[in-house]
């Protein structure tokens, strides 16, 4: 992510919180080489309302951009975006295809999004000429040169991360090689979907009594505009502006993204904030927000996944009528276009289900100081949370259920272990961390009183200069988001250099 001029707004977290997540997604850098992709794949479908790509159900009066959904009783896949018809690698042989498919084309599929400047699906994606990277005069670098530098590059992999296992990389080399052919007459290929769910698809019941809203982006600064948004070429943040619309105490339990235009998104933000009465304004935003009274209620980048609370649990969200704020981090490699994609979440009545959660940020914001993490050195950065247990029985266990985390592209692992006051260390999360699949992870922790949680991550500094904490792409963020109930008793307020006050660290 980068720094750039202009009024940032993303509540909650405002600050850092849209810093965070705005770093994910797929590397969309024009001044370096192109992404190959993530490690991950994302589903992406054009947009299943009319013509104009708004949703035909309009809202009530007065909420206009804000459209009240009546809900099917399904809500598409969990863990992953709207379906998509396969597109098949059939001119790719069959072992070439499944590797492209399941780790590039998350970002390079026949649609590429997040930024991603070419499509890998065809043989021919392969031969075309680099647009984004800078050569001499009449020279060009083919597709296939650079990506064959980029899958063997350590300090800098495609995908990001880690190499490819050597099987794979080996194999993707050859082909390569060999001038990256299509399937050879009577040589395997397969149907691989190049654009895919990261998780099988599967239908989730929302509880009975939910309302959906959809939070749709616009061109206009009004209330209730419809048209879409124009997307200037480049990267940019822009948070658009609304007035909750519920209109009694409510509680989330599910959310998910509504495709437009899918080669111009990276991610976005839901945050609750101050200023109900800008409804329907928009600003040029920066990724941070100390002073704005934010929290983030939540959030999608490129390689994540729609989210579903469990059956029996609501998020806490912000009261009828207060400010809500959507941060969109978008990236178009070409020129000016339209977009009019929405987020849509899913509310119940709060109090009608049995547990109300929150979240709240775990981890640490402090990499040495401004020193920062050495160059060329692996480091681990710790925080411990210690709950302050606030409105909940002594006795009772605090119940983690999910882990959200987060880092940017230095970023190499995340650990979270619970120190039992007995003494004993349970280890609870153990993942790589891939900038570009920055998905959700569903988990059953209970704390008891006297416990802590420890949150790992380490940190592959492969640059010649110390990295400072910080929202810069070329900083570094070490959170383990975490959902939990009851609300609010994991929090312990220690202050945030984002400014978000759900913490504990």
């Amino acid at each position: 992510m980068r720094n750039h001029s202009g009024r940032i707004s993303i509540h909650h977290w405002v600050n850092a919180t849209a810093l965070l997540l705005c770093c994910a997604g797929c590397s969309n850098d024009p001044e370096a080489p192109p992404s190959l992709g993530a490690a991950g794949s994302v589903s992406v479908a054009p947009p299943t309302a009319g013509p104009t790509g708004m949703n035909p159900i309009q809202g009530s009066a007065g909420t206009p951009g804000i459209v009240p959904v009546t809900p099917t009783g399904m809500m598409g896949l969990a863990g992953a975006g709207p379906d998509v018809a396969p597109i098949a690698s059939a001119t790719l042989p069959c072992d070439v295809g499944t590797v492209v498919a399941t780790k590039c084309a998350g970002c390079h599929g026949a649609m590429p999004i997040g930024g991603a400047p070419m499509p890998l699906v065809k043989p021919e994606d392969w031969s075309a000429p680099l647009k984004s990277l800078k050569t001499a005069p009449g020279q060009t670098m083919e597709v296939a040169k650079l990506a064959k530098l980029r899958i063997n590059d350590e300090a800098k992999p495609m995908p990001p991360g880690a190499l490819l296992p050597e099987n794979e990389r080996t194999m993707i080399n050859t082909w390569l090689d060999r001038g990256h052919p299509q399937a050879a007459a009577g040589e395997p290929t397969c149907a691989t979907p190049m654009q895919q769910p990261m998780k099988p698809t599967e239908t989730v019941k929302n509880p009975d009594g939910t309302v959906c809203y959809q939070f749709r982006n616009h061109g206009a600064p009004q209330p209730g505009d419809t048209s879409p948004y124009g997307v200037i070429p480049g990267e940019h943040y822009v948070s658009f502006y609304y007035t909750a619309p519920w209109k009694e105490p409510s509680e989330l339990v599910s959310w998910r993204t509504i495709y437009d235009n899918q080669k111009v998104m990276h991610h976005w933000l839901l945050y609750s904030t101050l200023g109900a009465e800008m409804d329907g304004a928009f600003a040029p935003s920066i990724g941070t927000h100390v002073g704005d009274a934010a929290e983030l209620v939540a959030g999608w980048a490129v390689g994540g996944n729609d989210v579903h609370m469990p059956q029996d649990v609501g998020l806490q969200l912000p009261a009828p009528g207060a400010g809500l704020l959507l941060e969109w981090h978008f990236y178009n490699p070409g020129e000016q276009t339209m977009d009019s994609s929405a987020i849509e979440i899913c509310t119940v009545p709060a109090g009608s289900l049995k547990h109300t959660a929150g979240m709240t940020w775990l981890g640490t914001e402090f990499f040495n100081g401004p020193l920062g993490m050495p160059p060329k050195q692996k480091s681990d950065f710790s925080g411990t949370c210690d709950p302050s247990r606030t409105g909940m029985n002594a006795t009772d266990p605090i119940r983690i259920f999910t882990f959200w985390p987060h880092m940017h592209n230095y970023g190499r692992h995340m650990n979270s272990v619970v120190n039992r006051v007995n003494g004993t260390v349970e280890q609870v999360f153990d993942k790589p961390f891939d900038f570009n699949y920055q998905i959700t992870y569903d988990t059953v922790i209970d704390l008891q009183p006297g416990d802590t949680i420890t949150s790992t991550c380490t940190f592959m500094n492969t640059s010649d200069l110390s990295v400072a904490f910080g929202p810069s792409t070329d900083q570094e963020m070490c959170y383990q988001f975490a959902f939990s109930y009851p609300v609010g008793a994991l929090n312990n307020g220690v202050p945030s250099l984002v400014g978000a006050s759900n913490t504990c660290w």
